[in-house]
């Protein structure tokens, strides 16, 4: 995003509460056209790949609530470990970890950003994120 354009054009650049709740809205399922008439933005205000406000939201949000997994601490890894095998009745022998996610529709990957696109390719042909949960 330009942010002297969007300066010219509105008056201002986007608000952090709208970056944060388009970028929500979308994470939720929400249509990237609703998102666009909705909140009136433009196609590569949302987005582009250096400046658009998805990525730059979806990356400070990384920074905020990063995943607390030690993969050096053996006593926690056995203690994680011991908890799968206990509450699973044993099935879940040596596991230390599970994540829960769903995908979300979205554009093909830019070439330059991704080694092999076609790696976020889904059974249905189109394109996705996966959205993890840390739920240790």
């Amino acid at each position: 995003m330009n942010i002297t354009k969007a300066v010219n054009c509105s008056g201002a650049a986007v608000p952090l509460k709208t970056r944060l709740a388009v970028t929500l809205r979308w994470l939720a399922g929400g249509s990237y056209l609703d998102l666009y008439f909705a909140w009136g933005l433009g196609i590569s205000t949302f987005f582009d790949s250096d400046h658009g406000i998805l990525w730059q939201t979806l990356q400070a949000l990384d920074e905020i609530f990063r995943m607390c997994f030690l993969a050096d601490d053996e006593n926690k890894l056995e203690e994680l470990s011991q908890g799968f095998s206990h509450h699973s009745a044993g099935i879940l022998d040596g596991c230390m970890l599970a994540l829960d996610g769903f995908s979300v529709s979205t554009r093909a990957p830019y070439e330059s950003k991704v080694v092999h696109p076609k790696d976020n390719c889904f059974r249905k042909s189109g394109f996705t994120i996966s959205v993890l949960a840390d739920v240790t």
